[in-house]
Formats: structure tokens, sequence, C-alpha cells
């Protein structure tokens, strides 16, 4: 009997439960029918409630309306409204291997409502390559959460060009999504749409500094009858393997005795060709001065002596140009680098002492000698230095001057 009666207890209280639980479902059911009834009402009265603070009722609602890129699905017109105020790609022409930067404001620009759960989906379309940095994707995805009325939030993404991306245009499809919520409830979902474009461009090829070709020095004074050396130094700013060029002078104050050939292409031990070209003292010229490198696949790239040139002054006073020209420096497969030229020139300067004819310091038989080699010529005043005496006669009294200041 008693075993009867425990069980029955338990039954009761277990009935009890079940009771309880179901009385608790049967609550929330009916407080979710509550706010679908509330909810259905509003919709079928035309959107949102009665706005208290301005005393603007929204519009009726409409369930699919596309109005100026915007998707929308909501009630009315006391809505936010969202706009991609600013769109840009820096810089336009992105080179391949390098980095740009898109920028984008997404505004508010009604002052109607909060925009909520801000999204910006963002992809490049016909990437071939290009993607965005942070993940190396052509997608991506921002949360910009609210934006509140009359609002902006901008952002800023790093956009990767790679070096093997073909150039031409590129399109990055940016779609804005966001939710109008009136209390806690949805109240409407939106989308904005818009494209930006950038471009890529081939990497541009460096250009090298020039290799510069020079008379040394540039400038220089010597006297009339004095020997000078004049210097053609080549400075390479990529590996060379020849040089060639033409010099010109006034050869009515200088000539050329003789050419030899520097240490530029034989600095790592190669063999060389070198010619001095054709010196035409008359003209003024010299031709065709050239030389290469023969041994194969050696190249120079530090500066050094091309050539040499022995010059001797003339009697006359003048300057005279060294100018280079036709002038070639070729890399090991032929081709010309690119170059500046610097040309040179020579002062000549009357010599401090005249009798002193050959120059060299001292006053003795060879300036006779010297003499001697034009006796009996005529010309200007001076017109050679063997005319010691500037009376335009190369005879006896040139001879008497030299002895005059004899040092032996």
């Amino acid at each position: 009997m008693c075993d009867i009666l425990v069980t029955h207890n338990r039954f009761r209280r277990k009935r009890k439960k079940v009771n309880n639980g179901i009385k608790t479902k049967a609550i929330v059911l009916a407080m979710c029918t509550v706010v679908l009834v509330a909810m259905s009402a509003l919709a079928s009265a035309g959107g949102k409630p009665e706005n208290i603070a301005d005393g603007v009722t929204t519009d009726e609602r409409d369930s699919s309306k596309t109005e100026n890129g915007t998707e929308v699905t909501g009630w009315g017109n006391d809505i936010p409204n969202l706009e991609i105020t600013d769109k840009k790609v820096l810089p336009y022409s992105i080179n391949q291997g390098e980095e740009g930067i898109l920028y984008l404001t997404i505004s508010e620009v009604d002052g109607n409502d909060n925009a909520m759960y801000t999204k910006i989906y963002l992809e490049i379309i016909n990437a071939d390559g290009c993607c965005f940095s942070e993940d190396n994707r052509t997608k991506a995805y921002i949360y910009l959460g609210p934006i509140y009325k009359s609002d902006s939030v901008e952002r800023a993404l790093k956009l990767k060009v790679p070096s093997y991306a073909p150039p031409g245009e590129r399109t990055i499809n940016i779609t804005v999504e966001y939710d109008d919520y009136y209390g806690i409830l949805p109240w409407g979902h939106y989308s904005k749409y818009a494209d930006v474009d950038f471009t890529v461009t081939p990497t541009p090829t460096p250009t090298p500094e020039p290799t510069s070709v020079s008379v040394t020095p540039s400038a220089q004074t010597v006297s009339q009858g004095s020997p000078f050396t004049a210097t053609i130094i080549v400075d390479p700013k990529v590996s060379i393997a020849g040089v060639q060029f033409d010099l010109s002078f006034d050869p009515s104050l200088v000539s050329v005795d003789s050419v030899t050939e520097g240490d530029l292409l034989t600095q790592g031990g190669a063999d060389t060709y070198f010619s001095q070209g054709t010196i035409d003292n008359p003209a003024g010229t010299i031709t065709g001065l050239s030389g290469a490198i023969t041994t194969p696949g050696e190249t120079v790239s530090s500066s050094g002596v091309f050539t040499t040139i022995q010059m001797t002054a003339k009697s006359v006073e003048g300057t005279s140009t060294l100018n280079l020209s036709n002038v070639i420096v070729g890399d090991l497969s032929g081709n010309p680098v690119t170059i500046t030229v610097n040309a040179g020139n020579v002062t000549v300067t009357p010599c401090a002492d005249d009798w002193d004819v050959n120059g060299d310091g001292h006053v003795n038989v060879l300036d006779m000698i010297r003499v001697g080699q034009h006796w009996g010529e005529t010309g200007g005043p001076h017109w050679i230095r063997e005319d010691v005496n500037k009376d335009g006669n190369v005879n006896v009294l040139d001879i008497i001057v030299i002895g005059q200041h004899w040092t032996g």
C-alpha cells in the first residue's frame, strides 16, 4: 500500500513539472505572437510608427525598389541614406611590382537616420594577379558598424600589383550594405554599388647614369713652343668593351706629336685592339681613334685613361678647343651605351724669355739650332718662335739675341 502511495505522489510531481513547462512555452509563444501582430499592423498601416520627435510619418512600404544604384528592401523615406562620396586609387597608374592604395569615404547624406551594421564588399574584376595586400586575395570585406546621421567613415586598403601582372585597366566593384532599425526591430536592408578603376603600367626601365668621356685637363695653359699632354678619360657607369672618337683642334695653335693607348681597357689583364687613328695636323684632326677588348667575355666598369695624346704649342698666342666628336662607347653585346662628352681647351701664351726658343729653360746651342732650321724664312712679327727679335725675319739678328742671353 505504501509503495502505491509513493508512486502516486511521484507521478503528481512529474505531471506538475510538465504543466509548468507547457505554461512557460505558451507565454513565450503568446509574446512572439503579439510582436508579430504588432509588426504586421505597422506594416499594413504604412511603415514605421509616427516619429514623435518631428511628427513625420514614413511613406508606404516598397518591398523591392532600385533607385540611383541603391537596392532597397524596407519602409519609406525616413531611412538612412548612405552614399560612396569618394572613391579613388592612388596612384591611378601603378607600376608592375609596386603597390597602390584604394581610398573610400562612406557618408550618411540625408541626416534621416543611423545606418547600422554597415559592411563593404570589394572585388577586383579582371585582376590578372592584382590583389588586396592584406590577404593577397581579389576580394575584401570591411565591417564598419554604425554610421550615424550626417556622419562619414573613411577607409584605405593597399593594392598589390605583382611584377608579372599584364599592363591594362582594372576595375574594383564596391558594394555597401547596411540596415535600418526601429528600436531593436530590423526595419530594412539596403545596398549601394559603385566601381573605381586603376591601371597597371609596365615597370619603367631605369636609365643608367651616362658614361662620361672627357678631355683632361679640361683647361690648361702652355707657353709657345712647349709640349703638353691631353688625356682622354672614360668613366663607365655600365660595363663596356670598346671606345671610339675623333678629335679636332686649331692647327694654327697646336699640333699632335703622338697617340698612345692608356690603361682603361687593360685593367683586367684583357687583350686589346688599339688604333691611334689618322693624325692630320694641317687639318687639325685625329680621326678613327679606337680601341676594344678582344678577350672573349671581358669588360671594364672602372674609370681609366683610354688614350694619351702628346701635343706641342706653336708660336701663335690663342686658345684652341680640343673637341671630341663621333664618340661611341659600346658594351659587350656591341650596343652603344648612353654617354656624355666633355671637351677641353688649351691656351697658348708667350714665353717669358723669347730667346729660350725651345722652351727648355736654357739658352744655348739648342736654341741656335732651332733658328738655323728656319734660316732665311720671313713672316709676320714673331710668327714663329725662331723669329726671336720679332722683326719678321729669321737671320743673324736672332742669333745675336740668343748669344746675349746665353746660359750654356
